[in-house]
């Protein structure tokens, strides 16, 4: 992960050296991950949520009436915010190389022209992505949001406490026994007991 930021950072020096701009490599870092950091806490909190909310009917049964009334539009919901979840960590790296762009920038002597600012905004969406999925924890939001979603499945396939309870609601037990069929005499009692039997 350290590995990860410092090729960020040495990316992005090199760039700053060769616009022949002085910025310390902690401070590009530090731009950087204050502008991503939002986007990948928000991804991993509404991931998470999404999987309390998902399991509460599919594991726990609270709420299954509801839901089971609604099941196409909580099933639609649940995936649709699963998988938005695994992308707001891109999302919040593209917003965050702006603002990179900018710090880089403003701390040059001349400042920057538009070729460059578009450079530095170019390289920093490139090594974006890697940096905001595997050094900021993006990876936990796609994981947490691929779990909802297969649970938003669940619901649609109306899995565990969502089955249907009405199914098997004939054979419920009364406490009588039901014989289905004849029943089975043993071949050494008299026939008369047969008859009666039957």
């Amino acid at each position: 992960m350290a590995q990860l930021k410092n090729l960020i950072a040495g990316a992005f020096a090199l760039l700053v050296v060769a616009s022949a701009c002085e910025v310390a490599h902690d401070k590009i870092q530090s731009a950087f991950a204050a502008a991503i950091l939002g986007g990948v806490v928000a991804a991993i909190l509404l991931s998470l949520m999404n999987v309390i909310t998902a399991s509460l009917p599919l594991c726990c049964g609270i709420g299954e009436k509801q839901v089971r009334k609604n099941k196409a539009l909580v099933a639609a919901s649940v995936i649709i915010l699963g998988t938005l979840c695994c992308f707001i960590p891109l999302f919040a790296s593209m917003g965050a190389c702006k603002t990179t762009a900018d710090t880089v920038c403003n701390d040059c002597s001349d400042g920057c022209t538009n070729d460059e600012r578009e450079a530095v905004e170019a390289f920093c969406n490139l090594l974006g992505f890697f940096g905001v999925y595997m050094g900021a924890y993006g990876w936990v939001a796609v994981i947490l949001g691929i779990v909802s979603a297969s649970m938003g499945c669940c619901i649609c396939c109306s899995c565990c406490k969502l089955k249907d309870a009405g199914k098997d609601a004939g054979t419920a037990v009364t406490g009588e026994v039901v014989v289905v069929g004849q029943a089975i005499v043993p071949p050494d009692q008299p026939q008369e007991e047969k008859q009666v039997q039957s």
